[in-house]
């Protein structure tokens, strides 16, 4: 129930909505909840008669002018890479209008927005500290109400590889082999040299810079995993990346 939205309710309509209070104007006035008010009727009924004396301030009261606004989730972890794909937002709420969301760092990307929901993602950290952010939505019917999103993102470093080990992507079954298995690894900075421990049953190309492919050439019956490692160095760090293939025992 609310007050109704018009002008001949009564003071035991507001009463009602009010049930800590007795048959009295100044003590409805005393127990309301601000947020209950119909802003626009509050507003212009007191401008016209001054607080607490006009009844027509309650026109429209009720929990249903109450305004929320939630997103979730409420927190986002991001790698040193940007996330693919990118992440959603719902926003939530009662009587929320629409929403904005406030100013953020350029290191922040929001995109497709709508009444309801939108992507986050980051660009790639350059830097050697963790990215923090609040990422704030706010309502527009009541802008003092918001929510927000914390985000954070992993320091860069001088290497970063994608997908990052470990990963069951570097692994691949005693069965799996040839072209069709490839897979391929992105790493920046591009102009990382390369250094391979080689071995003759896992085939490799890295002539595409920021880019490595790898795939075992036959099914792995030699009695033992197969591995080939691949150390990219660039700026003083290394990052040394192990591929294997399992071996399946014979029943």
């Amino acid at each position: 129930m609310a007050v109704p939205n018009t002008t001949t309710f009564t003071l035991q309509n507001v009463v009602n909505e009010i049930p800590e209070t007795i048959n009295d104007l100044e003590g409805c006035f005393d127990n309301a909840i601000y947020d209950y008010y119909n802003a626009s009727y509050y507003s212009s009924y007191y401008a016209a008669a001054g607080y607490k004396q006009n009844l027509l301030m309650f026109r429209d009261y009720g929990i249903h002018n109450l305004v929320t606004i939630f997103v979730t989730p409420t927190t986002m972890h991001f790698a040193v890479l940007p996330s693919f794909p990118s992440k959603d937002a719902d926003v939530t709420g009662n009587n929320y209008g629409n929403f904005t969301i406030d100013a953020f760092p350029t290191w922040v990307l929001v995109s497709d927005k709508t009444s309801t929901t939108f992507k986050v993602n980051v660009k790639r950290n350059d830097t050697t500290s963790v990215r923090t952010w609040n990422l704030t939505v706010r309502s527009t019917n009541d802008t003092s109400k918001t929510d927000s999103i914390a985000i954070s993102q992993l320091a860069g470093s001088a290497i970063s590889v994608l997908p990052s080990p470990p990963n069951d992507a570097y692994e691949w079954q005693s069965i799996e082999w040839g072209v069709t298995v490839e897979r391929t690894f992105s790493y920046i900075p591009d102009d990382c040299t390369i250094f391979w421990t080689n071995s003759p049953e896992m085939h490799y190309t890295d002539n595409v810079p920021g880019q490595i492919k790898v795939y075992p050439v036959s099914a792995n019956d030699d009695g033992a995993e197969r591995v080939i490692q691949a150390t990219l160095s660039s700026g003083g760090e290394s990052v040394t990346l192990t591929f294997s293939q399992d071996w399946l025992a014979p029943h």
